[in-house]
């Protein structure tokens, strides 16, 4: 519901309700000997159930709107001679295989790191042989390398490598085929073909049943009470939840035209030739795989390195091998080992070769109708109602006194109900939005109500009530976008529920 709307009726209730009880001379009325108020604010929920709506979706002026298929539309039909050249190509590779000789990188990795039941491990710059006069497991001083340069002072490891160099030869077939596809049409007379048929649905229609519920205030002024009976003049305001009071739609319209005039020859000549290339791919890598042995023992070079720059004694039965050699004790267990892959160069060299094929061409005639021309056509229409609803009510309300703390009520009055009912029309043709449109119907009515409720009364200034009125006599209000039209009942009864406060 429009905010200005929901204002101006606010202004509307405080300016009827001030008139109202200014002509009956209310503002002039003393309280009656009672210890609350004659004043009442009161403010709560109330329930309309039975919002009864009908709704019917124009499926002609839907189609008129959208627009039919017309046979006319399809426009001269005839078959035509012409020649038209295509060419097409595909590729298909196919894998020759490898050959490798030397030594690969994976053969190198596969002789290097620990080996649980070697006794000596040979590189290609010195050895490690687990025999010696000790003879403890995991240790040895039979090891050998020819430069110092297998010890890495950094890591506290030595190391020794196994250089591999291997040369991968790999091949592979590509089969280039093109296809060109010449089309020659020549054009035969014959006598025109047309075929045209619609098809209508039914007007979507929708038909609810909807209970609505909204806030409700008033105000209400004590003018008479006695021991037992009171009356007390008031006035309100309700404002509802919006209602999706409709949904209808669906297909109303299928068309569909054709036309064909005579017939054609297609002669189609299909020209094939595929080439082959053969590529043949070389490639050379080569460099080390280093077993790492990490010796934290060795912290200084000096203590393992001999006069010739070499590391490590090659002794047996614990003496050097030669004189002045350092013979150092190597440990050699699993948890020392890993292992490092240092590369050299790796070279590829390709070399093709293409081998031209032989055309080959087939040719083929048919006869067929020519050409034909068609036109389809669908129109779909999706319509949605979203019912508003305030109420200005104006009544009075005598009372009976049950017990100091319970009161029989008696409501009557006047309703003026404001009812708006805003409409959401859709078109689609051929499956895409074709058209949207929102239309407004709203309008006033004048109503009596009559009800009971019960007002609960715990304290002189506070009280809780709940009561139903009846509604007469019944209202409507149509509504019609020029596409969908239809009407909503209002509610014949209402329910309502508040909490209020007497000053």
């Amino acid at each position: 519901m429009n905010t200005n709307i929901r204002k101006t009726m606010a202004a509307v209730l405080a300016a009827t309700t001030a008139s109202a009880l200014a002509e009956a001379g209310i503002y002039e009325l003393e309280p009656v000997d009672r210890d609350a108020g004659a004043w009442r604010i009161s403010a709560g929920l109330r329930a309309t159930p039975g919002v009864k709506t009908r709704a019917t979706v124009d499926g002609a002026a839907a189609v008129s709107a959208a627009g039919r298929v017309k046979p006319a539309s399809l426009g001269g039909v005839s078959a035509k001679s012409g020649t038209s050249i295509s060419r097409s190509t595909s590729e298909t590779t196919t894998d020759g295989g490898s050959t490798s000789t030397g030594t690969t990188k994976d053969e190198a990795k596969a002789a290097s790191g620990y080996k649980a039941d070697a006794s000596r491990y040979d590189f290609d710059d010195g050895y490690i042989d687990l025999e010696d006069a000790a003879g403890v497991p995991g240790e040895t001083t039979n090891w050998h390398f020819d430069s110092a340069d297998a010890f890495d002072a950094g890591a506290l490891a030595v190391s020794g490598t196994k250089a591999y160099e291997s040369t991968t030869v790999s091949k592979s077939m590509t089969a280039k085929t093109t296809t060109e596809t010449k089309t020659e049409t020549k054009a035969a007379d014959g006598a025109a073909r047309v075929s045209f048929r619609e098809s209508f649905g039914p007007d979507p229609a929708a038909s609810t049943d909807k209970d609505a519920a909204g806030f409700d205030m008033q105000v209400g002024r004590l003018v008479w009470e006695d021991e037992d009976f009171g009356v007390e003049l008031n006035a309100g305001w309700t404002i509802y939840d919006d209602i999706d009071c409709f949904k209808a739609g669906g297909r109303v319209y299928t068309g569909h035209a054709s036309a064909s005039r005579g017939s054609v020859e297609t002669t189609t000549t299909r020209t094939t030739k595929t080439d082959t290339t053969e590529t043949t791919t070389t490639t050379t890598e080569s460099g080390a795989i280093a077993t790492v042995i990490v010796q934290p023992e060795f912290t200084v070079l000096d203590d393992i390195q001999n006069p010739d720059g070499s590391i490590g004694g090659a002794s047996y039965d614990g003496l050097p091998v030669e004189a002045g050699w350092a013979t150092p004790l190597l440990t050699v267990t699993p948890d020392r080992f890993s292992v490092v892959n240092r590369p050299g160069e790796t070279t590829t060299e390709s070399l093709s070769t293409t081998t031209a094929g032989t055309p080959r061409t087939t040719t083929s005639t048919s006869r067929s109708p020519a050409a034909s021309v068609s036109r389809t056509r669908t129109v779909d229409v999706y319509s949605r109602g979203e019912l508003s609803l305030q109420e200005l009510r104006l009544g009075a309300t005598p009372f009976w006194k049950a017990t100091d703390w319970l009161h029989v009520r008696a409501n009557v009055g006047l309703l003026g109900s404001y009812a708006e009912v805003e409409t959401r029309t859709t078109i689609h043709a051929d499956g895409a939005p074709f058209s949207s449109s929102t239309h407004t119907d709203d309008e006033w009515n004048l109503q009596g109500y009559a009800g009971l409720s019960l007002a609960v009364i715990p304290v002189d200034w506070l009280e809780v009530a709940a009561g139903a009125e009846a509604r007469f006599p019944s209202r409507k209000i149509r509504f019609d976008d020029g596409i969908v039209s239809g009407s909503t009942e209002l509610a014949k009864w209402d329910a309502f529920v508040a909490v209020g406060i007497r000053f």
